[in-house]
């Protein structure tokens, strides 16, 4: 097991994206998925309008996702980890279906083509609807909700940066639209396609418990 004996070294394998699957290293695949919440991909995967997301610009998202919560889910020892088990669905077949989408929109746009319908394009299977709304795929300490709002507290407030030496944590958005897009869109579109924010068993993180942070939240 890897043991970390100073901050610096935890911002390290942090900042070189140590945390980040392979598969997830893409910037030019992450930045068009950022995009696509924007402009109605997870509305494509699940047909569900989430007004929040018309809040917050793509870019903002990105930058909250991967420079706030998920560098601040690493500190306290989690990871998206990628699973051995086949995905519900792959995420190359997704991006293909929304660029189609978006193909198809532009044709109607030109009058080429008439308006396309959501349902002709919509990937989430009905009986696998329960994972987006459930919070079954988050481990045990996120699925209750005072947790998850106690963690977005804490990113808000910068609890953890006076350890760190003011590292920079990135744009930060209201923690309502922050829990949303982290909880409600990312982290169940990431589940969707074979990836969950799991404990990180191969490095010892002494410096955060993510319990411990919780519960001074709460306080």
């Amino acid at each position: 097991m890897r043991t970390f004996t100073s901050p610096s070294e935890v911002v390290a394998f942090i900042e070189n994206y140590e945390h980040i699957p392979n598969g997830l290293k893409n910037v030019d695949l992450m930045k068009e998925i950022f995009e696509g919440f924007e402009l109605g991909l997870f509305e494509l995967l699940t047909e569900k309008e989430n007004a929040p997301l018309k809040q917050v610009e793509w870019t903002i998202g990105f930058g909250y996702i991967f420079k706030c919560f998920l560098y601040f889910m690493a500190l306290h020892g989690y990871a998206l980890s990628h699973q051995k088990d086949k995905p519900l669905y792959d995420l190359n077949e997704t991006i293909e279906a929304w660029r189609n989408y978006q193909q198809e929109k532009y044709y109607a746009e030109v009058g080429l083509k008439p308006e396309p319908s959501f349902k002709d394009f919509v990937l989430l299977k009905e009986e696998d609807t329960h994972l987006v709304e459930s919070h079954n795929f988050l481990h045990r300490i996120m699925r209750e909700q005072r947790h998850r709002e106690a963690i977005m507290i804490a990113i808000e407030d910068r609890l953890i940066e006076p350890e760190l030496d003011n590292t920079e944590l990135g744009i930060l958005i209201h923690r309502d639209y922050g829990m949303v897009y982290a909880f409600d869109i990312f982290l169940p579109f990431m589940a969707l396609h074979g990836y969950t924010l799991e404990k990180i068993e191969t490095i010892k993180l002494p410096f955060f418990s993510l319990e411990e942070t919780i519960k001074y939240v709460e306080k």
